[in-house]
């Protein structure tokens, strides 16, 4: 080969090397949305894309059917419930729940028994998400005591169902109420102070209560036997419980995530430092620091990280204080639906990304 030809076999090689490096940094990252970023083990090319809500929701809860039912508000005294399944949202059903109270996020919605339970004020709706239609109404009267001593102030924070049994907390109060769904009885237990306003609750399959109370200074989880025994099962800061496999409850520690039941550890799922929240099926774990943005996918041992693009604003409160604030698009919640997909709510509500 001459030296010419040498050249200009060089030349084009090192323009094709140019060429195939300018295109993998011009294809965008299989399975990353414009809210978020991968790191690790790459997306599959058929992972859905986000989906844009019909409106803007406060809630998601999984469904036992694989898909996702999210939450809003039309107007004052009615909300709304969007399926959505396989990268698709339905068109809103309205919930009439009347004008008593006013639902947002800080409302409790959990999904259990094939229904959507919605709590408004001190009662509890059971709903047909495909109608919207109220299926049961349970009513829980004036709470035995308040610890802000005012009982119109006991509105229920948080909620947990099973087939078996619906258990609410309340703002300001140390006890929280238990029904029994099959007799339709209902009966109270006291709890420590620290956990009265419970925001996630959680219920394992012998029976066991498990609350977090994301606003205590506790930082800790909290289970309560059937014959009404508080114990600590964690000194970690859950701001969500999920229920997971075997009838197991899944709650976030220093180094991923622990499957309890009975208020005693089953399986330890390592995922990443200090997750705030946790949801897992038998085959994968997704695991969230609800502050920092940052989260960890493990399926079948390969471990994903999704790193955060958003960043925490700060702004000066009244008092001279700094005061923190978040993204638009920092996560609301995370959640797994029955099939394993992880799914993200935007911090806006207007649209879910998948994880």
């Amino acid at each position: 080969m001459t030296n010419s030809r040498r050249t200009a076999v060089l030349v084009i090689a090192s323009l094709a090397v140019l060429a195939i490096a300018a295109a993998a940094v011009l294809l965008p990252r299989s399975g990353a949305s414009g809210a978020q970023a991968a790191t690790g083990a790459s997306g599959s090319s058929s992972a859905p894309a986000s989906v844009t809500l019909p409106q803007a929701a406060w809630k998601a809860v999984p469904g036992g059917d694989q898909a996702i039912y999210v939450l809003g508000q039309t107007m004052i005294g009615t909300a709304s419930i969007v399926r959505v399944e396989g990268g698709k949202a339905g068109t809103p059903v309205d919930v009439s729940v009347g004008t008593n109270y006013q639902l947002g996020p800080t409302s409790s919605v959990v999904w259990g028994d094939g229904s959507v339970w919605l709590a408004d004020g001190r009662r509890v709706l059971r709903i047909d998400p495909a109608t919207g239609s109220g299926q049961h109404e349970y009513e829980f009267g004036a709470p035995s005591e308040s610890d802000s001593g005012a009982l119109e102030g006991a509105w229920i924070s948080g909620l947990g169902v099973n087939h078996d049994w619906l258990v609410a907390a309340f703002n300001g109060q140390s006890e929280i109420a238990l029904t029994d769904l099959r007799q339709g009885t209902s009966r109270r237990i006291s709890i420590p102070k620290e956990f009265a306003g419970a925001q996630s609750v959680a219920l394992d399959a012998d029976g066991f209560v498990y609350l977090a109370n994301a606003v205590s200074h506790s930082g800790s989880v909290l289970a309560v036997s059937p014959e009404g025994t508080a114990s600590v099962v964690s000194s970690q800061r859950a701001t969500a419980l999920a229920v997971g496999p075997d009838g197991t409850v899944v709650i976030p520690d220093g180094t991923g995530c622990q499957l309890v039941r009975a208020a005693k550890p089953q399986q330890h799922l390592e995922a990443d430092a200090a997750p705030t929240a946790c949801e897992a099926d038998r085959d994968s774990v997704v695991a969230w620091n609800v502050e920092s943005g940052r989260v960890t996918v493990v399926t079948s041992g390969t471990r994903r990280v999704v790193e955060p693009t958003w960043k925490p604003l700060t702004v000066s409160g009244p008092d001279g204080s700094e005061v923190r604030t978040t993204a638009a698009d920092l996560p609301r919640v995370i959640l797994m639906t029955s099939n394993g997909e992880a799914w993200a709510l935007a911090g806006d509500g207007l649209s879910l990304w998948p994880v």
